[in-house]
Formats: structure tokens, sequence, C-alpha cells
């Protein structure tokens, strides 16, 4: 759960990196998936999405699993090249990152209540 006072800086790709969100995530599901563990990752907070972040970006919805938006486009496409820029941030390859993002949720938005009682339960 990660918790912003303001909201200077929405969740995008720069924020994981800068953060070490994506980096420790990832390693925490790696750990989980050596051992066959199923697990699902939820990056829980109040921040809202980058609308230009194309792989976190999402119509309408607080709550979603970002790989079936990572294998919707082409290589070519800007959607299709994000995959690679955050296996990048990850310090990983894309297949890991694929498997990770499949296990992998955002649920954004929410208000300081809503986290807490999420959190509490």
């Amino acid at each position: 759960m990660k918790y912003a006072v303001d909201h200077r800086t929405a969740l995008n790709l720069a924020y994981l990196d800068e953060e070490k969100v994506l980096t420790k995530m990832l390693a925490a599901h790696s750990f989980a998936d050596q051992y066959r563990t199923p697990v699902e990752m939820r990056l829980v907070t109040n921040r809202t999405i980058d609308p230009g972040d194309v792989l976190a970006a999402r119509p309408r919805r607080t709550r979603q699993q970002a790989a079936p938006r990572a294998a919707q486009s082409g290589p070519k496409s800007d959607r299709g090249q994000s995959p690679s820029a955050w296996a990048a941030a990850a310090h990983t390859d894309e297949p890991t990152l694929m498997n990770f993002l499949a296990d992998f949720h955002l649920d954004v938005s929410y208000d300081v209540t809503a986290c807490a009682s999420r959190s509490a339960s």
C-alpha cells in the first residue's frame, strides 16, 4: 500500500522505478514463484494513473490486472513496447515481467478511508 499526501506524481513507470516499487514487487513475486506458491500482487494507492503511461492507463476503472493490456498490441506500438521498458526498469526479462503482470493488480484512486479499511481487513 502506497499513500500519497498530494497528487503531484501520478502512477506511471517513472514513479514505480524511482520508488523501486516495481523491483520490490517483482522480487517478492519471483520468490513466491520459485516455490510454486500462487500469489496475487496488488498495489493499493490513492494515486491516480498517469494517462500517458500506455501500460498502466486504462478507461474508467480503478482496479485492473496489468497483463492483458501489455499483450494487446503489436511490438511496434507504444503499448507493445512498454513491457520492454518495464522489464528494463525492473532489471528482468520480458517473460519474467509478463509472468509477474499476470498476477499484478493496480488498485488506484482510493481515498484515505478506503485505504485504511482495506489494510485493516
